[in-house]
């Protein structure tokens, strides 16, 4: 009878935990956080939906170790027509790194359209 060995590396989570958009600066911010065990290596993508578009993406380049948490941000002048729509911000939103859940990298809600305070 043989015995193998196998070593099994521990995987990181990507998870984008909140978002929010600064109108002054036309950039919509975000959290990720490493939920896993393994490290996640720099470089993969984060990239920002609007009512399931694609609207903007950009690399994350720092090296996430486990239970670490981020901010992040891209440039994104956020518009859109009619009262809300729908943002939706993923974390490795290319699949370029093995995870132990594929399936929680993104955040999404319902943000308003119009977002110029009224004038009193």
């Amino acid at each position: 009878m043989q015995h193998y060995t196998v070593n099994v590396q521990p995987r990181p989570d990507l998870r984008v935990t909140g978002a929010w958009y600064d109108q002054a600066e036309g950039r919509v911010y975000y959290i990720v956080q490493n939920t896993g065990a393994g490290t996640a290596p720099a470089g993969h993508t984060v990239r920002l939906f609007r009512d399931g578009s694609a609207v903007a993406s950009t690399p994350f380049d720092e090296a996430l170790p486990p239970g670490a948490v981020r901010a992040g941000s891209l440039a994104d002048a956020w518009t859109c027509a009619g009262t809300t729509a729908q943002m939706r911000l993923c974390a490795d939103a290319t699949g370029l790194i093995p995870e132990t859940d594929e399936g929680n990298n993104c955040f999404e809600e319902s943000w308003s359209c119009d977002l110029v305070p009224p004038q009193i």
